[in-house]
């Protein structure tokens, strides 16, 4: 569920349970928004791993980023620029 600021969810018409996609050129999402003031403005947080729900989309998350996780094994911090958009 990716997380954005009030701000931000006010500025593109968007509210908290709405359900959203998450896109730029590498790929989309759908999934329903959270809106929080604990994020930053113009940010938006999708927290997770290997994500491949919803179903609906067979979206992987990490499929938006274009890079990959640590070697190491240790956790990858991955951003990148998305857009949202109603998904209606």
């Amino acid at each position: 569920m990716p997380e954005i600021n009030p701000h931000d969810a006010a500025e593109r018409k968007l509210s908290n349970g709405q359900r959203i996609v998450v896109k730029n050129d590498l790929g989309e999402v759908h999934v329903s928004l959270k809106v929080t003031d604990k994020i930053c403005p113009s940010m938006v947080a999708l927290p997770g791993k290997w994500w491949s729900l919803p179903v609906q989309t067979g979206a992987i998350t990490i499929l938006l980023v274009d890079s990959a996780c640590s070697p190491s094994g240790q956790p990858a911090y991955n951003d990148t620029f998305v857009n949202l958009e109603n998904a209606s």
